[in-house]
């Protein structure tokens, strides 16, 4: 029944409830395609594919720069290698399974480098034949920082024959041992004391930079050095290979092309706005804030003479343009405001039982009593399992499943674990969504699903590097001795 009424809308600009937005999107991928939704702030974008991950929608989140694109600042390891990992999965997608991007306005207005999709990921397995100074060199390339002691994401240490790495997306940094060209063991290890965790059978090492450091780039930015004194603390540690902070501010003129991101979506895809006022206004803040600060720094930089790079090049485009780029892409947009401009997706809030779990359950068994579809989404099983005890008691059929079914059966109330911002009634599909919050009153506790968290490095332990000859030390299994060596 939704995805029928997902089937009849014609739009482009859609008005409806804040949560009907992730049923009806999820309804709309009953069918095979690429998807992208623009938000208006990130925490939206996480939002949103949460709920989305609760209908059982493929969705990858495509984040944007921590920094403004002419900051002597780069952006974290982990954002670089999720961005190209998303770029990656619009390059191979199978055409089987819909996917759903999705990006804040920042991340959807900011030129891109037209290869960096393209960019190779470094796999490494057991019994592998790799040159290891083959291997340290491609990730010098890839942006990895030498360093003596591996703690960070987007570093690597070679000591001998063993290579330490620390790829951005994995929960912890690998040793690869190396005898003679055969990779003989990878093991992870804890970042904290260096000890070795457990063997691992391969490891896929992705670029931390969106700069490779290619020879025609270095080349570059030689020439870029030489040219314009101001920047050789930035560009000549680039020209002898070596990722320095900031370099990102440079990549209009280090790389070949600057590409809008829509070019990375096929003609076939869907783009949907939401809340595409609030994004309408933080895209015009962007552009005007980030254009101001762009042509103050280069021109800072260039002394009043030769400015290096074209200053509209690395700015936000704005919205309009990006409207542009879009094409003949089918286009929505979905807002909480009726102005009576867009089309309507009848749909109403879902009123809070706050103290009043038996209003909760009187209220599901109405929509029940009339044939009607009930989704209950909460954060914990605990929690699920409350529901279902209440519910029963009161004599409703009531099923744990793992994702709403596409032919959900009339009558049942479906018990799913995920999160989702807010419930909502849509008239027109029989369907009504109730959040833990609306159904207990309160809210539920993100990242349920996953709680997996990437390690962090301990502030309390001791760095070996900065220990002195005599220094008193105290080992976990040998206890007391004195460092020498």
């Amino acid at each position: 029944m939704l995805a029928d009424a997902a089937n009849e809308l014609r739009g482009p600009a859609l008005s409806l409830e804040d949560g009907a937005r992730a049923p009806l999107i999820a309804a709309m991928c009953r069918e095979p395609k690429i998807v992208l939704l623009v938000t208006a702030t990130g925490n939206e974008a996480q939002s949103l594919a949460e709920s989305l991950t609760t209908w059982g929608v493929q969705t990858l989140i495509f984040p944007s720069w921590e920094t403004l694109p002419h900051e002597r600042l780069s952006p974290s390891s982990e954002t670089i290698a999720t961005r190209i990992a998303t770029l990656r999965a619009l390059r191979t997608w199978n055409g089987i399974d819909s996917l759903v991007v999705i990006a804040s306005v920042r991340a959807a207005l900011q030129p891109l480098a037209a290869d960096l999709g393209d960019r190779p990921i470094l796999s490494i397995a057991v019994g592998d034949r790799r040159d290891l100074l083959g291997v340290s060199r491609s990730l010098v390339e890839l942006g990895y920082q030498r360093v003596d002691l591996v703690s960070r994401r987007g570093e690597v240490a070679v000591r001998g024959g063993i290579l330490d790495v620390f790829p951005p997306l994995a929960p912890h940094p690998v040793r690869i041992d190396f005898f003679g060209d055969d990779i003989d063991e990878i093991r992870e290890f804890a970042v904290a004391d260096q000890r070795s965790l457990g063997p691992v059978k391969s490891v896929e090492i992705t670029p931390v930079r969106e700069i490779a450091l290619t020879a025609e780039v270095r080349a570059k930015a030689r020439k870029l050095a030489d040219t314009i004194p101001a920047l050789r603390s930035l560009a000549e540690p680039i020209a002898e290979g070596i990722a320095v902070t900031g370099m990102e501010s440079l990549l209009p003129v280090l790389v070949d092309e600057v590409i809008p991101l829509m070019e990375y979506f096929p003609e076939t895809a869907t783009v949907v706005v939401v809340g595409p006022d609030r994004v309408r206004a933080r895209a015009e803040s962007l552009r005007v804030t980030n254009l101001e600060f762009l042509a103050a720094a280069w021109n800072q930089v260039g002394d009043g003479g030769l400015v290096p790079i074209n200053v509209d090049k690395a700015d936000f485009v704005d919205y309009d343009q990006f409207r542009d780029d879009v094409g003949r892409r089918d286009f929505f947009t979905m807002t909480a405001l009726n102005s009576g401009l867009e089309e309507r997706v009848e749909s109403k809030p879902i009123p809070s039982f706050i103290g009043d779990p038996d209003g909760a359950v009187t209220f599901v068994g109405e929509r029940l009593a009339v044939k009607g579809i009930v989704v209950v989404v909460a954060a914990g099983h605990g929690t699920l399992d409350r529901a279902r005890d209440l519910l029963s008691e009161a004599g409703l059929a009531a099923r744990p499943v793992e994702f709403v079914p596409d032919n959900p059966e009339t009558g049942v109330a479906y018990l799913v674990q995920g999160s989702i911002d807010h419930g909502v009634e849509i008239v027109d599909a029989s369907l009504t969504v109730m959040s833990e919050a609306e159904f207990f009153g309160r809210r539920e506790t993100r990242g349920a699903r996953d709680s997996t968290r990437l390690a962090s490095k301990r502030t309390t332990t001791v760095d070996p590097l900065q220990l002195t000859k005599g220094d008193f030390v105290v080992h976990e299994t040998h206890g007391i001795g004195r460092f020498l060596e």
